[in-house]
């Protein structure tokens, strides 16, 4: 078998420091930069996990913005069993701008990823999305990934730090609202997706510190044609 003869296969890692590309429009006055780009591999092999990591610098004219983006994975490839993962997969981000909302955001990913494509099954499990003060965490399993898939998702959204998620937006909020007041506040729901039945099901949703729940669940079908929402209670 293909995988078979290529299991012993191993070349050396890749190894880039330092590289820059420069993409100057004058035509248009517009100008972006990658500088400091990084990428760095364990030994390419089929046999053992492969250490995968990338950083670079991002700038741009219009709009102005500056980024910093950081990557890391361990990647393995079973060719026989047709199952692929990364895992301790990390991604940062940060970028500053007068187009930001004040001025700056940092965005935080950590998970670890398996496709199987024989049982055509995949999962990101857990993960855990930081944006602003705001986490978002969970997992997320997938079946029928070749065709149309079939999703269920576990889902907590917590704000540990509104002031900076809803600092910058404080003329929008509604009047006597303090972003402070949400600090603690959380989100948990569970919902199914059928891209093949074309429904969502919304099974679980808690609020908190509202304090309002639904235990029950809400089903939504989507035809081609017509939709039609349907609300169970429990």
């Amino acid at each position: 078998a293909p995988g078979e003869a290529l299991a012993g296969l191993a070349i050396g890692g890749v190894q880039i420091t330092g590289a820059k590309v420069v993409w100057d429009d004058r035509m248009a006055d517009q100008r972006f930069e990658v500088s400091n780009f990084n990428l760095e591999t364990g030994e390419l092999s089929l046999e053992d996990p492969i250490p995968v990591s990338l950083s670079l610098d991002l700038a741009s004219s219009k709009p102005l913005l500056n980024s910093h983006v950081a990557f890391k994975t361990e990647v393995s490839i079973n060719l026989e069993e047709e199952v692929y993962r990364l895992l301790g997969t990390t991604l940062e981000a940060k970028a500053s701008g007068a187009a930001i909302p004040g001025g700056s955001v940092e965005a935080k990913l950590a998970t670890d990823i398996v496709a199987d494509l024989r049982a055509q099954t995949a999962s990101v499990n857990p993960f855990t999305l930081t944006v602003q003060g705001a986490e978002l965490s969970g997992q997320v399993q997938a079946e029928k990934i070749l065709a149309m898939p079939d999703v269920k998702a576990a889902l907590v959204l917590a704000l540990k730090d509104p002031e900076t998620l809803l600092g910058p937006h404080r003329a929008s909020l509604p009047e006597g609202l303090k972003p402070s007041a949400l600090k603690g506040a959380r989100l948990d729901t569970d919902v199914e997706v059928s891209l093949g039945n074309q429904t969502l099901d919304l099974k679980k949703f808690n609020l908190q510190p509202l304090r309002t729940s639904s235990p029950g669940r809400a089903l939504a079908h989507c035809g081609p044609v017509s939709s039609m929402g349907r609300s169970d209670g429990a």
